[in-house]
């Protein structure tokens, strides 16, 4: 028998041979022939027999998963008016021909089904003949006619049931293809901040159990022996608001009390309604021109944002859209949302755009429904004081400052009102009013106007008290073409020896700063340049010029500074010259670091020299030696240190000697409790916990199917999280829980499990994220409920005339009761479809609706069921039958 093999195989080869276009790049042809071309009929009209559903392939873009076509010897033929519509090209067909054109209005196409000929361009005829065929569906043309008549070559490839298009000449559709295929990715990137997250509820309480922030310290030198100080502080809601208490114990037993209370709640935009209420020991804002920030007992009111006080952080972006139109919004080369309908007014509208601080440049890119396309650039710099037009954001205070709630002083107290009222004039305008007022002292009013245009952004104030000692600030900030930044600001404090609190007797100063990027290396230069100006009340002045480089060579990096400083007494005249290098490179696993710092002029010298060595080990430890020259007083100094945190706790210690044999040492241990409520006993945490928030994750495989965690669900071990788009590094534990502190508190943050932190692909969490927001010292319990997923597959054949055969290219869904579609999957060549991520219930295997439209076809659809012992179902036929 095996001497026949040779024979038999030469026996099918050979004739296949003969037949290079069906054997070209098909092995199944090679050895079978085509089976299209054994199929098709040979009457002019197609029929039943020749049906074929096909998929569409623009490029390496899905243009349509089924479309309808007949075979032919000819050629594959495809419906005209299918064709047409699936590329979006302005064509009419009918019966007798079509008419409309394709890429451009003077590309016209006009085709005549009687004649079988076809016009191009006005003046360029085609003949069709033996080309074009009608069938039940209207009249088709062959592979080859199309690429005449288009720029695109058309080839069938039937071992996958895919007509490829590969165009000679970018096509509107192409272009829309490949936007939405941007798109697409974009909201896969964003896909860990959707809006519709649920939001976990967190009201404030009258009373609940407080977090602990715990820490120690162990100090002991030659010269002032051995002292030891504790500090404990406590945070959780009292009577609806989140008390803190910070208590400090020292070495000689004297204990300092700190108490607040404070009320952050999220209000509409422009709205009176206070967001932040402040009482007990406060820290007031700083005013321009006025005073900086105030620190002592009192009472703040606020509506600016919790976590964005400072920041004009969102806005709208709008403009005409005609019908058929679509609009992408852009931040720089960064595509970050897209319009496909214009809103009620005719326009598209970009909601809540974030706007960063400083210089911001938005596109947006306009494109018509046949390759049209546009462009208009949105800019403007948005300053830290600046806020959407018609906003009004305010800040009311009344603090004794230098005196806390305990009656500790610390210097004069004073009893200080103010008041700052902003109101954005228009989109580009701000203005602003700030008021202060000493009790029984003077009061001083300063009014501002912050301005944007472009790429520049400015700002003016004047402001006078009781005094009339008038003072005044101008500004402005531009950004160039290249990224370069100017910065230039002029000040007068006033004619008074010390014309503010804290302005050191300066009566004027000015400030001119520089930073770009120089044309040196690969990446540049970064150069930064400033001159100061510093006048004072009592006569002389004060000139610092200094320039800044930072750069790296081979595997070191480095920064260098050149300082010139000039000051008058008002008679003489002191210059001095100077700098300072650092450098740092990794020596295998350590880092090092080192600088100098040098004088030129009046007299050359060095001034100090320090190196470092720094090991991060594996884990969370980290050491450091430092070893510093103090070349003026000639005294050397070295220090060793080495922090180490543990999993709900931190140990630092460090020790240093100098040359004349003085030393100190000392040790820290910190930690943080927090009450679990699902042990009710109180836990350890990492420390900090007080001062931010904290999410406590209960991650579980919830076999009982009841969302809640309790004794017959599964804890799961090993999973991670995705926090604000940020992986975090903690586990759960044996019993499926983590903490992960550090949470900014007062920020809207979305959660996500991380997926792939999994042990059984099988398992997903119930719901796609969580949105969460915590208060300073809360520890938030969040449960993430798992649940088995399932899988099944299909085969997808079509009976017609009652011969059935396999489907390639026909979308298949899975419907649960509720009617909604969970997953969706194409058939391979050969009809078979695997779907995966199935949730557990009674689900429907059925044919996408769209791919039966207009091919006077159905399908029934299968029902399965999926159930924890039996997760996984096969072998489901899905049936396309020809009406």
């Amino acid at each position: 028998m095996s001497r026949h093999v040779p024979i038999l195989a030469a026996a099918l080869i050979l004739p296949a041979l003969f037949e290079p276009s069906a054997a070209e790049g098909d092995p199944f042809a090679l050895l079978f022939g085509d089976v299209e071309e054994i199929d098709a009929s040979t009457d002019d009209r197609p029929g039943e027999d020749d049906l074929r559903f096909v998929g569409l392939r623009l490029g390496g873009l899905k243009l349509k998963d089924t479309a309808t076509a007949y075979a032919r010897p000819e050629g594959l033929c495809l419906l005209a008016d299918g064709l047409f519509e699936h590329l979006d090209a302005p064509v009419e067909v009918t019966d007798i021909g079509a008419s409309g054109w394709f890429i451009s209005p003077e590309r016209t196409i006009e085709i005549d089904v009687a004649g079988a000929s076809a016009v191009l361009g006005g003046d360029h005829t085609l003949s069709l003949d033996g080309e074009l065929f009608q069938t039940p569906e209207g009249w088709c043309l062959v592979e080859s006619a199309w690429s005449r008549l288009l720029p695109i070559d058309f080839t069938y490839r039937p071992a996958s049931l895919a007509l490829h298009m590969e165009p000679r000449e970018i096509l509107p559709i192409q272009a829309r293809l490949e936007r939405q295929d941007l798109r697409d990715r974009l909201n896969l990137d964003q896909g860990s901040v959707q809006p519709d997250y649920r939001k976990i509820d967190n009201p404030y309480r009258w009373m609940t159990w407080p977090t602990a922030d715990i820490s120690l310290d162990i100090r002991a030198s030659d010269a002032g022996g051995t002292k030891a100080n504790s500090q404990v502080e406590l945070s959780g809601d009292v009577l609806w608001t989140t008390a803190r208490l910070r208590s400090a114990q020292s070495a000689s037993g004297d204990m300092g009390l700190r108490v607040s209370f404070d009320r952050v709640t999220a209000h509409p935009n422009n709205s009176w309604t206070p967001t932040q209420v402040r009482l007990g020991d406060v820290t007031g804002p700083s005013q321009p021109l006025v005073s900086r920030t105030q620190a002592g007992r009192g009472l703040i009111l606020t509506n600016r944002p919790a976590y964005a006080a400072d920041v004009f952080d969102h806005t709208d972006i709008r403009g005409a859209l005609p019908v058929g139109w679509e609009a992408e919004l852009y931040r720089e080369t960064q595509l970050i949302d897209f319009v496909t309908e214009p809103d009620g007014q005719g326009e598209y509208l970009f909601e809540n755009v974030e706007i960063l601080p400083g210089y911001n440049r938005f596109t947006v890119k306009l494109f018509g429904p046949y390759g049209e396309t546009d462009t208009r650039e949105v800019k403007f710099f948005a300053g830290s004081e600046m806020h959407p037009e018609n906003e009004v954001q305010y800040d009311i205070s009344l603090v004794q400052q230098g005196v806390s709630v305990d009656g500790d002083e610390n210097g004069e107290p004073v009893m200080v009102a103010s008041a700052s009222v902003g109101f954005g004039l228009t989109e580009n305008i701000t203005s602003t009013l700030d008021v202060r007022s000493e009790v029984g002292g003077e009061t001083a009013v300063v009014a501002s106007a912050i301005g944007a245009y472009g790429s520049t952004h400015g700002v003016v104030r004047l402001g006078t008290n009781t005094q009339s000692d008038a003072r005044m600030e101008a500004g402005v900030v531009h950004l160039f073409e290249d990224r370069s930044v100017l910065d230039a600001r002029y000040v007068r404090w006033g004619d008074g020896e010390e014309a503010i609190d804290g302005s050191g007797g300066i009566s004027q100063s000015a400030t001119l700063q520089y930073d770009t990027l120089l044309p040196i290396t690969g990446w540049g230069l970064p150069f930064k340049a400033r001159l100061d100006w510093d006048a004072f009340a009592g006569g002389g002045d004060s000139v610092s010029a200094s320039a800044r480089f930072a750069s790296s060579f081979q595997a070191w990096r480095w920064s260098s500074v050149t300082r010139l400083e000039s000051r008058s007494n008002g008679e003489d005249r002191d210059y001095s010259l100077g700098g300072g290098l650092n450098a740092t490179r990794n020596l295998g696993g350590l880092r090092l670091r080192s600088g100098i710092a040098y004088d030129i002029g009046p007299q050359p010298k060095l001034r100090t020299v320090d190196v470092a060595l720094q090991k991060r080990f594996e884990g969370a430890g980290f050491a450091q030696w430092t070893l510093a020259r103090d070349m003026e007083t000639g005294r050397t100094q070295s220090a060793l240190s080495y922090a180490h945190e543990f999993r709900n706790m931190t140990l630092s210690a460090s020790a240093g000697i100098d040359d004349s044999g003085s030393w100190s040492a000392g040790l820290r241990v910190s930690t943080a409790l927090f009450f679990d409520k699902r042990d009710s006993r109180y836990r350890t945490a990492p420390p900090g916990l007080s001062r931010t928030g904290a999410i406590r994750a209960n991650v579980f495989d919830d076999l009982d199917e009841n969302s809640t965690f309790n004794a017959e669900d599964r804890s799961i071990e090993g999973a991670s999280f995705i926090l604000d788009r940020s992986i975090r590094r903690e586990e759960t534990a044996a019993d499926g829980s983590v903490v992960m502190g550090g949470v900014q508190a007062h920020r809207p943050l979305d959660l996500e499990l991380s997926l792939g932190s999994l042990d059984d692909p099988f398992l997903q969490a119930q719901e796609p994220g969580l949105a969460v927001t915590v208060r300073p010292g809360q520890v938030i319990d969040v449960d993430v409920p798992l649940t088995l997923t399932g899988e099944a597959d299909a085969m997808v054949t079509l009976i017609q005339d009652g011969h059935e055969s396999p489907v390639a290219g026909v979308l298949v869904e899975a419907v649960n009761g509720d009617g909604h579609v969970v997953a969706r999957a194409s058939s391979e060549y050969d009809g078979y479809v695997y779907l995966d991520g199935l949730p557990m219930g009674d689900l429907d295997l059925r044919v996408a609706p769209d791919a039966l439209d207009g091919i006077g076809a159905v399908a029934a659809p299968v029902s399965i069921m999926l159930t924890r012992d039996e997760p996984s179902t096969f072998g489901a036929a899905l049936v396309i039958e020809r009406e």
